[in-house]
């Protein structure tokens, strides 16, 4: 029988060496007992490969951790650019319904974009924690993704107790809108004389590509909400945020279960600006003017929200002018699209 300790596998089986007429692949994921409906069905008759996917599952820290330490493995952490995501497959041998030999894999995958580029990667790493396969294993990795996606690449490699093989597959968006891309991975074990049937699973990460922002199309992680960090430099305005993400729900706040949201309608951020900083309000100084928080340009500006959540300040003007700068500049960096969540850290 075969079971969880630690996020890996334990394998405790007794084989039999019988005339192989099947190979069966079942990649799982997370912890627990492998369940009974993750399995394919027992085949018998001519032989065959057949190959059942789980679910991906992220890596806990200390796996993390450990994969970092190895070196060899690419496990980033999770950014607006980069992921990891993890699978531990089983491959067994049956002759007649009845297993004869196993092995235990995991699969690690590295995602990469870039917000300036159309291309994003998956660097695979394969790890054999131990088989009783007889005779030569391999496993090859493909993939596939929709609409305006492409994939290509592939990654092959022997399935040997204690060893490991990696590679990497490419994706290319070619949108001209934005495309969010979930790709399918095709695994196919490879034993000598018998004929495969690949089986696919879902990766658990998304890739969203775009072509929204000014200066080039490019792609992000879009599950990710990144943080905006420069507002710290802008004494006045920092205080004001400061102040406003104290009270109420803490909006914006890093931490915090309330993002703000970008909008993109200009009419919209107007009306937001006008609710809270109208016009021929006198300012406590020449050159100073009204700074509101959240921004005119979130779903939560304006008066969006209860009182208790926003606020107003006087600031100087250049703070406001480098406000402005600095937040477009954020937007082209991590890509925030309308509607994108993202925070404010001061």
């Amino acid at each position: 029988m075969s079971h969880w300790i630690n996020g890996e596998y334990e394998v405790i089986k007794k084989l039999a060496v019988l005339p192989v007429a099947v190979v069966t692949m079942v990649v799982l994921a997370g912890a627990g007992t492998a369940s009974a409906s993750a399995r394919p069905p027992v085949h018998t008759g001519p032989a065959q490969v057949v190959i059942a996917l789980g679910p991906a599952r992220d890596v806990t820290a200390a796996e993390q951790r450990r994969l970092t330490r190895a070196g060899s493995t690419d496990c980033p952490k999770f950014t607006r650019t980069s992921a990891c995501e993890s699978r531990t497959g089983t491959i067994e041998l049956d002759h007649n319904g009845q297993p004869v030999g196993e092995a235990f894999l995991r699969l690690i995958f590295g995602w990469h974009t870039d917000t300036l580029s159309r291309r994003f990667t998956a660097n695979l790493t394969v790890e054999t924690a131990w088989s009783t396969v007889p005779g030569p294993l391999g496993v090859t990795i493909s993939a596939l993704c929709e609409g305006s996606c492409s994939a290509s690449g592939a990654v092959t490699g022997p399935v040997v107790p204690g060893g490991d093989f990696s590679g990497t597959l490419d994706f290319q968006d070619a949108t001209t809108t934005r495309h969010t891309n979930r790709a399918t991975f095709v695994l196919t074990p490879i034993y000598p004389g018998i004929p495969s049937t690949p089986g696919v699973g879902t990766s658990d990460r998304t890739v969203r590509c775009d072509q929204e922002i000014a200066q080039a199309a490019g792609c992000v992680l879009n599950a990710f909400t990144p943080t905006l960090t420069t507002m710290a430099g802008l004494q006045h305005i920092a205080i004001n945020i400061a102040t406003v993400q104290a009270g109420g729900r803490h909006l914006g706040r890093p931490g915090d279960s309330h993002p703000l949201h970008r909008i993109t309608d200009k009419t919209v951020r107007d009306s937001h600006r006008r609710q809270v900083c109208p016009k021929g309000r006198k300012p406590p100084h020449k050159g100073w003017e009204c700074d509101e928080y959240p921004f005119a340009s979130t779903a939560e500006g304006g008066t969006s929200v209860p009182p208790q959540d926003r606020g107003t300040a006087w600031v100087p003007g250049s703070e406001q002018r480098s406000q402005g700068g600095e937040l477009l500049k954020f937007i082209k960096q991590e890509r925030v699209l309308n509607n994108d969540a993202y925070y404010v850290e001061v």
